[in-house]
């Protein structure tokens, strides 16, 4: 155990409480569905959580294990997490300074966006990390936290999962639910191949932008997977593999292991596949290929190493084999450890860097560039979250990955009319969970404790371990103990998932696929919350370039963590383009062929010594913002002659 940085050693007690099989958060669950109400944040027994958070205290610190409460999730608001782009005076400037800073704020991309120029030859002295000191409860912290690029697959690809198939089966849910609840309440909770997705048609109807979302995606879906789309036939790409979603947003993801590679890093932050811990993923009846499991690989260029394992194979693990009777173990996916961010922000540290916590961006100052065609990040006004005061920093660039509680980036034009320049975003939400598992082990031998170290994804959702340490209770008896986190099921357009979901998860699937509350398998729920993912259009993710030296990405769709190592380098690449852009260097048809064919120099990466590792069309994942703003800024004649001068080659 001495290779498992998951493992914590062992810790003794005098006396512990009684775990209760996650009553108090069944009852609430129950009590919100009866309601018809969503999920904000639910803790459970408060002995309990001091309990966990006693046994686990590094994930404590880590992750707030039961400690989030709804007013840490006061950003999310109507008007409280919008950042507006305003001239910052008169005059041009391309004019650094020696004060200026290459800034950083936000989630895991821009983080790891900072650690990339940390660990370059230029080092961090004037990279600046920003967090809002709410990471708790971020996507970040909610997610399972794996680099699985399966999951970053649009959804539409599994069958029944487009917003067709969502939509369908809610009205026949909720018809049942009008019919009998009660067997509907018991089917939610036996029937583990009930769908946990639900459709908000009040949510669609208060906010009608969002059925024009919903409505592109299904056109991105038919051109990707043709009749499928339609609940017909099988899935088949209409266009070529190469212009998929699928094909460019799956290999992306495969980028992580390359980048960490040649940055050294890997085995620092990611915890591989082995038999000890497999990337396992469970199905029904015999082990025949699914179609659309087929499909997705086919879309893939790297080779996948996988392994079938067997219904005896996971009997052998542990597993009840009842519901699930074969997995896959893919041996090349990983899972990330709780505490990388705070590794990320040591090496920033170690390499000269600055890191501020507690502060919110607010503005983005911008000035001409000296050649008067367009507009830079000359400065920024943050808010201290903890007293409202403004500080303001000089900035040379600035990367941003704000979450989907931003989904306003405001342009005051001179005229005095305020315009959000980022594409729409539908928030689609998930549950959080987190749990504990204490093992008898005088009662529970050691081949029924494997299954708690594999990394389970089924039906929806995903299982994979926190922490794991033995315990001795004084007068009682040793305890093999795992703090589990689990997420799944789905709810669009929302913020706030439905109580369904997590409740079929654990009752109709968790317990009896882990043997919970079987003879000496303790457990108990520590919390339950909503983890809401941005959605975008284009079924992958958003890159904004508003300003020569500003690099967003957004609508990420909750595969942040699977995407953060190459979407904080992608940043990077197109950031240098929008400045050849800016600069006059390419037109603006050179920039979108650039962007398209991946064509960035060896050394047109900012702090990227290692090659260029992109090879996919990027061009799709571009907003519009690189040409709106400048003419919102700059509504000059002068200035759109400009323009159309770079325009030709």
């Amino acid at each position: 155990m001495e290779n498992d940085p998951l493992y914590y050693g062992t810790v003794t007690f005098d006396k512990v409480p009684v775990l209760k099989s996650g009553k108090a958060i069944y009852d609430e669950l129950k009590d919100l569905a009866a309601r018809n109400q969503t999920i904000g944040v639910i803790n459970g027994e408060s002995d309990v959580i001091t309990f966990a958070r006693s046994l686990f205290p590094e994930v404590a610190i880590s992750n707030n294990t039961g400690q989030n409460h709804a007013d840490d999730f006061a950003m999310w608001e109507e008007g409280k997490n919008i950042v507006t782009i305003e001239m910052d005076g008169d005059g041009n400037d391309d004019d650094d300074g020696d004060e200026s800073k290459d800034v950083y704020i936000g989630g895991p991309a821009a983080l790891f966006a900072a650690v990339i120029q940390a660990t370059s030859e230029e080092g961090a002295s004037r990279a600046t990390y920003i967090g809002d000191g709410l990471r708790y409860v971020s996507n970040w912290k909610g997610s399972a936290s794996i680099i699985h690029p399966f999951d970053a697959v649009p959804v539409y690809y599994w069958r029944g999962s487009n917003a067709i198939g969502i939509v369908l089966k809610t009205f026949r849910d909720l018809g049942f639910a009008a019919w009998d609840y009660d067997a509907y309440l018991r089917g939610i909770q036996t029937n583990a191949n009930i769908s946990t997705t639900r459709f908000n048609l009040r949510n669609t109807l208060s906010h009608p932008s969002y059925l024009g979302v919903m409505i592109l995606n299904q056109i991105y879906s038919f051109f990707d997977t043709g009749l499928q789309t339609l609940l017909l036939g099988q899935p088949q790409n209409w266009v070529s593999r190469e212009k998929t979603a699928a094909h460019v947003i799956v290999n992306h993801a495969y980028l992580s292991y390359q980048i960490l590679d040649l940055m050294g890093l890997k085995d620092e932050i990611l915890l591989k596949a082995s038999d000890r811990t497999m990337m396992l993923s469970l199905y029904r009846g015999n082990p025949t290929p699914d179609s659309s499991v087929q499909h997705v690989q086919d879309l893939i260029d790297e080779h996948v190493d996988e392994e079938l394992v067997t219904g005896e194979k996971l009997r052998e693990r542990g597993y009840n084999t009842n519901i699930f009777q074969y997995g896959v173990n893919y041996r090349d996916f990983c899972a990330i450890y709780p505490w990388t961010d705070a590794l990320f922000e040591e090496i920033i540290r170690k390499h000269d860097g600055t890191i501020m916590t507690n502060y919110q961006l607010k503005k983005i100052l911008a000035k001409k560039t000296a050649n008067g065609r367009d507009v830079r990040a000359s400065r920024i006004v943050l808010e201290d979250t903890r007293n409202n005061e403004s500080t303001v920093l000089p900035v040379r660039s600035l990367y941003l990955s704000l979450g989907p509680s931003m989904n306003q980036l405001l342009v005051a034009s001179p005229n005095g009319n305020k315009h959000n320049v980022m594409s729409e975003i539908m928030c689609a939400s998930a549950s959080s969970s987190v749990m504990i598992v204490k093992i008898d082990l005088n009662r529970v031998e050691e081949d029924r404790i494997t299954k708690f170290r594999d990394i389970l994804e089924v039906v929806g959702m995903t299982c994979s371990r926190l922490a794991e340490r033995d315990m001795v209770v004084e007068g009682d008896g040793k305890y093999k103990c795992f703090l589990l986190q689990v997420t799944g099921g789905g709810h669009f357009p929302s913020r706030e998932v439905h109580p369904e979901a997590p409740l079929s998860i654990f009752k109709a699937v968790l317990e009896p696929v882990l043997e919970l509350g079987s003879k000496g398998i303790e457990f108990d729920i520590i919390s339950v919350r909503s983890c809401a993912r941005g959605v975008v259009a284009n079924n992958s993710f958003n890159l904004a370039l508003p300003l020569s030296n500003t690099a967003m990405v957004y609508g990420i769709g909750g595969i942040g963590m699977t995407t953060m190592v190459p979407n904080a380098l992608l940043m990077k690449a197109a950031m240098e383009q929008r400045r050849q852009l800016s600069h006059g260097t390419i037109s603006h048809r050179a920039f979108r062929e650039k962007m398209r064919e991946s064509r960035f120099g060896d050394r047109e990466i900012p702090h990227w010594r290692h090659g260029n590792v992109f090879k996919r069309d990027y061009s799709r994942m571009l907003d519009d913002s690189y040409r709106v703003v400048p003419d919102l800024l700059l509504p000059t004649r002068r200035h759109r002659e400009d323009i159309r001068m770079l325009v030709v080659e």
